[in-house]
């Protein structure tokens, strides 16, 4: 199970390298995903992967920590939900619209992230 965090760790740092390297993925990326069919898919994504961590959680070298994001992941899915397309439409244009830096320092900030998750895994 080790390896499914890992991967998961793998996925943020290599969304965020994208990012950091070129903002204007993050705008494309959210741009694709807004849409209603894939606002699902995002939801059923996080709740999948928040299972997985749950689950993986013990066997990682910060077990608390693995669990936590694991459970914010299904709050997060259930939250999408619940405020509905137009909200998250919205929080998605409000991303679009920051500036390179701020994206690029977002970014710094889940590559960090991502790298934990992993280093958590091994």
């Amino acid at each position: 199970m080790s390896i499914l965090v890992a991967g998961i760790g793998f996925l943020v740092v290599a969304l965020a390298t994208g990012v950091m390297i070129s903002p204007a993925l993050l705008k494309r990326i959210l741009q694709w995903l807004v849409s209603e069919r894939k606002f699902h898919l995002v939801a059923g994504l996080r709740i999948i992967f928040g299972v997985v961590l749950i689950v993986a959680a013990p066997a990682t070298q910060l077990p608390t920590f693995i669990f936590v994001v694991g459970v914010l992941l299904i709050l997060s899915a259930i939250s999408i939900e619940l405020l509905g397309h137009g909200r998250i439409s919205r929080f998605a244009e409000w991303w679009m619209l920051r500036p390179d830096l701020f994206l690029r320092a977002w970014a710094a900030i889940a590559i960090t992230f991502g790298m934990l998750i992993i280093w958590a895994a091994m």
